[in-house]
């Protein structure tokens, strides 16, 4: 909603409320799951760099000082409950302080270090095989996108956010951990596929587009709602 607030607030000059609306969403977003600083911060980053010649420094402060009053309020927060403006109800369960300073590059980009291995094994069961019928109309759009339109910007942040998200969270090995099987589990509940909701919400409009070029695109639409059907139907 934070995003689409601010792509609303940057194509019109005068549209500051969207920008504030935008910092505000962002900021609270941040306050549900603070670990996700990083990408979004990226996000943001991405999103400055190809509109910064439409971007006035009214609508850029109007971003930055709500955002950072929601981000000082939560350091505040988390002051308050563990005497630490860097920790998190994650970090207090491992019963050990976190060092802001030298674990500070491993905490916001590896946390789980670094294995493709893990990587492709988690991406593809969670996301090609087990949501293929997703999977293969966004990456279809996403090629589309590529070759006929100009304005590159929303495939760029779709991809590099991917990227960084696939790499985070796909190494993480967390079977045989916090109740989780010993041996990995491709269901609907799996954690790496609640990580990687931020990817999916991300492609649907390449979905969207890769209908919306076919011939048939009625059938295949309601193809796609009666495999959703299917599958919902199925996970319960």
């Amino acid at each position: 909603l934070g995003f689409y607030l601010l792509l609303k607030g940057l194509d019109s000059k005068k549209q500051t409320l969207f920008v504030i609306a935008s910092s505000l969403c962002v900021g609270f977003s941040l306050w549900v799951r603070s670990s996700e600083i990083t990408w979004v911060c990226l996000l943001l980053l991405i999103t400055y760099i190809f509109h910064r010649k439409q971007l006035s420094w009214k609508k850029v402060l109007c971003f930055v000082i709500p955002f950072l009053l929601m981000i000082g309020a939560l350091l505040q927060i988390n002051y308050s409950i563990y005497e630490n403006i860097f920790r998190s109800g994650y970090s207090s369960l491992e019963g050990e302080s976190v060092n802001p300073v030298s674990n500070l590059f491993k905490q916001l980009f590896i946390p789980f270090g670094f294995n493709l291995k893990f990587i492709w094994l988690h991406f593809y069961n969670f996301v090609i095989k087990y949501l293929w019928f997703f999977f293969v109309p966004a990456l279809l759009g996403l090629i589309y996108y590529f070759k006929n339109i100009k304005n590159k910007f929303y495939p760029v942040v779709v991809s590099i956010v991917s990227l960084f998200l696939l790499v985070f969270y796909g190494s993480y090995w967390l079977w045989g951990e916090y109740g989780q099987a010993a041996e990995p589990e491709f269901l609907i509940g799996g954690a790496h596929l609640r990580y990687w909701l931020p990817i999916l919400v991300l492609a649907t409009p390449f979905i969207v587009l890769f209908f919306a070029k076919w011939k048939y695109k009625k059938f295949l639409i309601c193809s796609f709602v009666c495999l959703l059907i299917v599958f919902s139907f199925n996970q319960v």
